[in-house]
């Protein structure tokens, strides 16, 4: 397991809602993934399933319901 201060991404618990009307969508649900530095990630999976959402997040353009999102140690800004 790579500590969360480590370089690299650190990812665990991520979840992401939004607000839709008066309902709530869930696009990720408890999300961990884990890289060292110089590692190559690869997201995969069918549309909708929170890929750019998880992008998103690691790029600092949104913020998390709950869970971590690390960048060699730090919170996306």
């Amino acid at each position: 397991m790579i500590s969360p201060t480590a370089p690299g991404i650190h990812i665990g618990g991520l979840t992401k809602q939004f607000k839709v009307g008066r309902s709530t969508v869930t696009a990720l649900d408890g999300v961990d993934i884990q890289s060292e530095q110089g590692e190559f990630v690869t997201l995969l999976g069918p549309s909708g399933c929170g890929k750019s959402t998880v992008l998103r997040i690691l790029a600092g353009l949104e913020s998390q319901s709950a869970g971590t999102a690390l960048v060699h140690g730090e919170t996306p800004q």
